[in-house]
């Protein structure tokens, strides 16, 4: 529920401070049970960062950029550098979404991360 908070809600919805708080959180989480080698997973836990960071990023700059856009790519980059499934990943993306027309920005994004 809260990635799809991220995704889809309005652009005055979250502070980039309030981002950058819950993804380091998340992250410093995240670091801490895959170290620990307890097994809660890492793939969700790693969109939520990715799609904090990116609509951090992208509320910096209100007027430049979408929040939603950077938040998807972010969440897609975040994981891809993980996992290394850039095909199934973009489908993933696409379908979880509902935007095909994200098809080839997310490749890239797949691919450069």
């Amino acid at each position: 529920a809260a990635i799809n908070l991220l995704f889809w809600e309005g652009t005055d919805t979250f502070s980039s401070m309030s981002c950058l708080v819950a993804g380091t959180t998340m992250l410093l989480l995240l670091l801490f049970t895959f170290g620990a080698s307890i097994s809660l997973g890492i793939f969700v836990p790693l969109l939520y960062v990715g799609a904090a960071f990116g609509r951090a990023w992208a509320a910096l700059f209100p007027d430049r950029f979408n929040v939603h856009t950077y938040a998807i790519v972010g969440a897609t980059a975040s994981l891809n550098g993980v996992a290394r499934v850039l095909v199934s990943l973009t489908v993933i993306m696409i379908e979880t979404t509902n935007l095909a027309t994200f098809a080839s920005p997310l490749m890239v994004v797949c691919l450069a991360s």
